[in-house]
């Protein structure tokens, strides 16, 4: 399966940014997909459920890849770590969904010039 479709079958779509955010195990599936297709993980942003109004709400923790590392193997490394050693919010006691930000090399390089 391409990265493209799983996320659109696993992610969950985050309001307004309407991106997509995965589930812990989800996501580390996802960055290992990212990983096979060649493609740059540059970071990432966890989200968590509202006890209110069940939407999914940022906890404003991230990563990211610094310009100097952006390689496929790097961002992997770092995405895994971060993703799996993250805890769950302790606040709401609700899982934590990651939002993962990739590109692909050509973009990377193009967006320097």
């Amino acid at each position: 399966m391409k990265s493209d479709e799983f996320l659109s079958k696993k992610g969950f779509i985050v309001d307004p940014t309407k991106e997509y955010a995965l589930k812990k195990d989800d996501a580390l599936k996802y960055i290992r997909l990212l990983k096979e297709e060649g493609k740059i993980i540059l970071g990432g942003d966890v989200y968590s459920v509202d006890d209110k109004s069940g939407e999914l709400i940022p906890t404003y923790d991230s990563w990211y890849l610094p310009d100097n590392e952006l390689e496929v193997k790097k961002g992997y490394e770092i995405s895994k770590k971060y993703i799996e050693d993250y805890p769950k919010n302790q606040k709401t006691k609700n899982s934590v969904y990651f939002v993962i930000v990739s590109s692909t090399y050509d973009k990377i390089k193009n967006r320097e010039k």
